[in-house]
């Protein structure tokens, strides 16, 4: 049976020789091998929505948009999709995947830059948002 991130209301299941642990607010699984340097990893983070609205989920989206490249130099989104989800409320029954690209120098990629893919869903259910994040070198994918 595989582990599963589980915060306060997701869950997300994990390969089975993950590692799973809680830090800061985040709930993360990291894989048992690295790739030149780099172990992938999926985070689960929820956040509570003040107020939440029928445009939740879209604000939530251009936020992330908005502010991976400033944290992350080098990194763009290649794509965004909508897709059915019946648990979503309120709003469209939706959520979204953003898809991203970035770029990692590491001394074990031998002075070369890692090109990783983030591919992140967003989920809004009543009052509750949740990201689930995986980042994995390209190499692998």
């Amino acid at each position: 049976m595989n582990p599963t991130l589980t915060g306060t209301c997701f869950a997300f299941d994990v390969p089975a020789t993950w590692t799973v642990g809680t830090k800061e607010g985040l709930v993360t699984a990291t894989s048992d091998e690295s790739v030149a340097g780099f172990t992938p990893n999926v985070v689960l983070r929820e956040s509570r929505l003040r107020r939440p609205e029928p445009t939740s989920l879209a604000a939530a989206s251009q936020a992330n948009l908005a502010v991976l490249s400033t944290q992350i130099p080098g990194s763009f989104f290649f794509h965004v999709e909508a897709l059915p989800d019946a648990n979503a409320a309120p709003g469209p029954a939706e959520r979204r995947r953003l898809w991203a690209f970035s770029t990692l120098k590491i001394p074990e990629a031998h002075g070369n830059a890692l090109c990783l893919v983030m591919i992140q869903d967003l989920l809004v259910v009543g009052d509750v948002i949740a990201e689930v994040t995986a980042t994995v070198p390209l190499m692998t994918w």
